[in-house]
């Protein structure tokens, strides 16, 4: 399968930014951002399935994978066929993840959304996923980048109350000191 790479400039200073604020809330950000990036394309995709079955439908969702590890970057990358760029540390996927049966048959919906999606030897291709995603490509790059840019905003005024909150608390602590009245 080939994949489409999208190409971001500025990630050097997205990257500065998100050190700053700390390893744990950089990530919580980037997941929350990447979330309301792709529920676009989740929406849309229950949009374009086919109408046939309603298991479609109720097993697509939306995953994201932080990759911890070296041995799962490498995994990774040896997937998306990605060599000479940035090393990926988080996915965001749509799919279906959710093992439900259809009513009355033995048809696993994992099968069933392959069979769907890329048609198999009885059943003509209906494609929604990659529509989905290639549709919307442009309104999930600007929503990220403004959900990223409003998590970044929120969490440096959050920093910023604590160090104002260490601050005062320090003050009243050195008039303390002093004998003065606190």
């Amino acid at each position: 399968m080939k994949y489409k790479l999208t190409n971001v400039h500025g990630l050097k200073e997205l990257d500065d930014a998100l050190a700053e604020i700390g390893l744990k809330a950089g990530t919580k950000i980037l997941r929350n951002a990447g979330k309301e990036a792709m529920k676009i394309v989740l929406d849309t995709a229950i949009a374009l399935v086919p109408q046939d079955t309603q298991v479609l439908r109720d097993s697509l969702s939306l995953r994201v994978s932080t990759y911890k590890t070296e041995k799962a970057i490498q995994r990774e990358c040896r997937e998306l066929n990605i060599s000479g760029v940035d090393k990926p540390t988080m996915a965001f996927k749509v799919g279906n993840f959710k093992r439900i049966k259809h009513t009355g048959t033995d048809i696993d919906s994992r099968f069933y959304i392959l069979a769907t999606e890329f048609g198999s030897s009885k059943q003509q291709a209906t494609p929604f996923l990659r529509p989905a995603l290639e549709n919307n490509q442009d309104s999930v790059i600007n929503t990220f980048k403004q959900s990223l840019s409003l998590g970044l905003i929120r969490e440096s005024m959050v920093i910023a109350a604590k160090n104002a909150r260490a601050v005062a608390k320090a003050a009243k602590a050195a008039n303390k000191a002093k004998g003065g009245n606190p």
